[in-house]
């Protein structure tokens, strides 16, 4: 993780000199040499990653370089925030905008004196904590050679990882289970696949996360005897994190007996000075793969390559496992749905956690061994089975812990409170295994993945509040091309994640995009361990809520109130804060508490407990770097403060749970603001003074619409503006759903959502002309809206939904709704559905969720396209 903060302490500092070098005026000059150092030291880390594990020298000075880049942080954002602090109480800075207006009075000479030694005492202080942290970076920069981190990795470090790679092979097969319950349907399926009739050679695979059975059931399927008859020759391999051709190819001819042993000797002994030199390693690798290659032709052959890590493997040695149209076969388990799709000619078999009924099943069956479970332990072992979350590794290590314990209720009771607390305890071999896919992940994502630590166990997460998050942490640090944002680099990430199996996809959106997202219990304990000993993050629970710390990011679980009423903890440093505890507590303690102890704080999320968010709000203003803020839901009408154009750094405004009336003025100075979110009602934008414009803007929602929202729309004050979401409810002029067809100039919107159509719409003309995605919501005038939209050239999504509202579809006219893929009506009654022909041509998906039917809906052949419909 040094080499994230170093990285992130980087693009600060960059975006720092670029953007506010004013405040940095007289140490500017000092930043840039640190900058430079700190870019050396992270060469520096870039050389010993790979390098840390089993290494402890290496692990202290990573932990040292990590420790002094977050010193250099602090030291830049406080000067930052002392600088703006002294320029508003001095009158100097346009940041005292709108606040209360005094005539400016020259300075006598006692009063300048003391502003000019205040300033130089800071300048002073700064540039000598710059001063020594440079110090301390040299010093570790200067000894790297001592640590044997500078260039590649010796032989006998390589040699080291490979034997605890293999040792920790050997013990997961001490927790592999021969049979596990509900497997044979899926080993059925994998069989059926492979004895298919197709000469040519295949590439198969097994993908899940971790623990989940994937070496269980590929050897299930290995040893089956309908494969033993089908296949001339067949071999397993484990392949190692950290790949090596040579023993693996050696591993594979062995296998086979397809060289002699006393050749194999020879090879495996060669001295490590041949082995460095390049050009004969190659030729060795080239002659062990056309040896392989040899023995396997005009040869039915089966290979598992078990837990295979990267695409590279075949890549690398794939030429020598020929394809003579023998019907041969390659199976690969892998975490990585990437790694499989890469590589397979097969869509990869996707191994999903055991039920509940099979999970206690198996459970019973490893701790009672043929037994029957006494009547006493039933409910509660079901309780430990489900705790597991249907992993079998999870299952067989805890039947080995409670084989070993009394068989009673009070024991097993105790195990239910905590069982992955059980798990990591008694068996490090679990942690060791989840910690591989952690390991190998880029260091790009290993932040984004620390982050799911911050929430509660069995959290569903909102991936888009997810997303601006990681942005406002400062994560996204590349945009891959002009045309994707930070979002759209972030979304990938996630789906990255996805596909290793770290994360769980929980629902999706209408446009396939995920909606909501998990993280089994088991890889969030490993995200919280590496958080604390990172310095990531902290989560404080009812239980260790007392315990001391210094975090970087706070999670709060327990009772907030309590929390802050003991103020033992020191946050001077902490830049995030996040509020998941169930109690309410009050805004007016929390204001102070913020203002007293969170100096540097860049994200805030307030939760949905705290009561009266309003009055956080209006002293939230010196919190200069804060970049994401959302309120609680508990709170009273109010209007914004208007020193909020303060906060210069926001990126995400989220007011959904508050009734914000107006927000003011200051709004327009946001620059760098992307997403803002009201509650809809009658929440309205202020005036636009003059040419003002919100470049980066591209969420607003849910405003009222009504001829001042429309106004500021079409003279383009947000020229970036993706998806808008409007309110007609409160809006009572005529005919407001209308005012839609005057934003023709909002040519970046592809989303829009409408709450409660008032008003008929008359025609689509002027239309946002590159909407893809329409959401209605509610209203009197659902099917004449409707029915308009049918003629949207590029419209793909639309969801319906309402209290029982009538909807009359009339798709009356050919070519009606052109490029819709998805149609999904919620809580409405269907009275008729025309449908002439050629309309909706391209659906896919017809979603009906809670909806009565008073009419027959268009026959499936209506539909060319249609794949799936779904009645919930």
């Amino acid at each position: 993780m040094a080499d994230t903060v170093v990285n992130l302490l980087l693009t600060n500092l960059t975006q720092l000199l670029k953007d506010e070098a004013k405040l940095l005026s007289g140490v500017e000059e000092k930043v840039l040499l640190l900058q430079q150092e700190l870019g050396r030291i992270n060469a520096f880390l870039r050389g010993s990653e790979g390098k840390r594990d089993g290494h402890e020298v290496v692990k202290a000075v990573v932990g040292q370089i990590r420790d002094v880049a977050y010193e250099a942080q602090d030291v830049i954002d406080n000067y930052v925030v002392d600088v703006v602090h002294h320029r508003i109480k001095e009158g100097n800075s346009p940041l005292c905008y709108q606040k209360k207006k005094r005539k400016k009075e020259k300075k006598g000479k006692p009063e300048k004196f003391f502003h000019n030694f205040k300033h130089g005492t800071m300048l002073h202080n700064v540039n000598n904590q710059i001063e020594m942290i440079k110090s301390k970076i040299k010093d570790i920069y200067d000894n790297k050679d001592k640590y044997d981190i500078n260039e590649g990795e010796s032989v006998a470090r390589a040699m080291e990882a490979l034997t605890m790679a293999e040792m920790v092979e050997r013990r997961r097969r001490e927790v592999e289970e021969d049979e596990v319950v509900g497997f044979d349907r899926y080993a059925t399926e994998i069989i059926n696949l492979i004895v298919k009739e197709n000469t040519s050679r295949e590439v198969l695979s097994i993908i899940g996360m971790v623990g989940c059975g994937k070496t269980t059931l590929a050897r299930k399927v290995y040893k089956d005897p309908q494969i033993s008859k089908l296949f001339d020759c067949c071999a397993w391999e484990f392949v190692t994190k950290d790949f090596n051709a040579k023993e693996l190819l050696l591993s594979l001819l062995r296998s086979f007996e397809a060289i002699p042993e006393d050749e194999l000797k020879r090879i495996k002994k060669e001295k490590n000075e041949e082995e460095s030199e390049s050009n004969a390693k190659t030729q060795e690798i080239t002659m062990l793969k056309n040896t392989l290659r040899d023995y396997l032709s005009d040869m039915r052959y089966l290979i598992v390559l078990d837990d295979m890590w990267s695409s590279q493997v075949l890549e690398d040695i794939g030429d020598a496992f020929p394809d003579d149209n023998m019907g041969s076969r390659i199976l690969i388990t892998s975490r990585s749905e990437e790694v499989a799709s890469k590589i397979c000619t097969i869509e990869p078999y996707k191994l999903k956690p055991l039920n509940d009924e099979d999970s206690w099943i198996l459970l019973s069956k490893k701790v009672f061994r043929g037994e029957k479970c006494p009547p006493n332990l039933e409910t509660v072992g079901r309780i430990i089975a489900n705790a597991c979350k249907g992993l079998p590794l999870s299952i067989v290590v805890i039947a080995r812990i409670l084989r070993s314990k009394e068989k009673s209720e009070r024991v097993w009771e105790k195990v239910t409170e905590s069982v992955n607390w059980f798990i990591n305890k008694e068996d490090t071999l679990v942690k060791e295994i989840i910690r591989l896919g952690y390991e190998i992940l880029p260091r790009r994502l290993k932040p984004c993945f620390l982050y799911f630590g911050i929430y509660p166990e069995d959290y569903e997460i909102p991936v888009r509040q997810l997303i601006q998050l990681w942005i406002a942490e400062g994560f996204i640090t590349e945009t891959g091309n002009e045309r994707m944002t930070e979002e759209d680099v972030a979304e990938e990430y996630l789906e990255e994640l996805i596909r290793r199996n770290l994360i769980q996809a929980e629902s999706r959106r209408t446009d396939g995009g995920v909606k909501t997202c998990r993280i089994h219990d088991l890889l969030r304990d490993l995200c919280m361990s590496e958080s604390i000993e990172d310095n990531f993050s902290l989560v404080r629970t009812d239980v260790n809520i007392l315990k001391e710390g210094k975090p970087r990011r706070l999670s709060l679980h327990g009772s907030t109130s309590y929390y802050m009423s003991e103020g033992l903890f020191d946050h001077s440093s902490t830049r995030s804060l996040f509020i998941f505890s169930k109690d309410e507590y009050e805004g007016h303690y929390f204001k102070d508490w913020i203002q007293k102890n969170f100096k540097l704080i860049q994200v805030l999320d307030m939760g949905p407990k705290v009561l009266l968010s309003s009055c956080v709000l209006e002293e939230i203003e010196e919190s200069i770097h804060l970049r994401y803020l959302r309120t609680g839901e508990y709170t009273n009408t109010f209007s914004f403060p208007k020193s909020i154009y303060n906060l210069w750094n926001l990126e995400t405004l989220d007011l959904r749970g508050s009734q914000v009336i107006n927000l003011p003025d200051g709004i327009w100075k946001l620059k760098k603001l992307r997403h803002l979110y009201m509650s809809g009602w009658n929440a309205t934008l202020p005036n636009i003074p003059g040419r003002k414009v919100l470049p980066n803007l591209q969420t607003l929602s849910v405003v009222c619409l009504n001829e001042k929202t429309v106004e500021q729309l079409e003279k383009g004050k947000f020229p970036n503006l993706k998806k808008l979401g409007v309110d007609c409810l409160f809006c009572y002029e005529t005919n407001p759903i209308d005012y839609l067809r005057r934003l023709q100039c909002l040519t970046h919107l592809n989303t829009l959502k409408v709450l409660f159509i008032s008003s008929a719409l008359t025609d689509v003309e002027g239309f946002p002309p590159n909407l893809t995605k329409i959401t209605l919501n509610g209203g009197d005038y659902m099917s004449e809206t409707v029915n308009r939209l049918g003629s949207l050239s590029k419209l793909r999504y639309l969801k319906i939904s309402g209290q029982r509202v009538k909807l009359k579809l009339e798709c009356t006219k050919s070519g009606c709704f052109p490029q819709l893929l998805v149609l999904k009506m919620t809580n409405l009654d269907l009275l008729s559905w025309n449908l002439a022909e050629g309309s909706m041509p391209h659906l896919r998906r017809l979603v009906f969720n809670n909806c009565q039917f008073t009419t027959n809906i268009p026959s499936v052949e209506s539909f060319p396209s249609l794949k799936e419909i779904e009645i919930l």
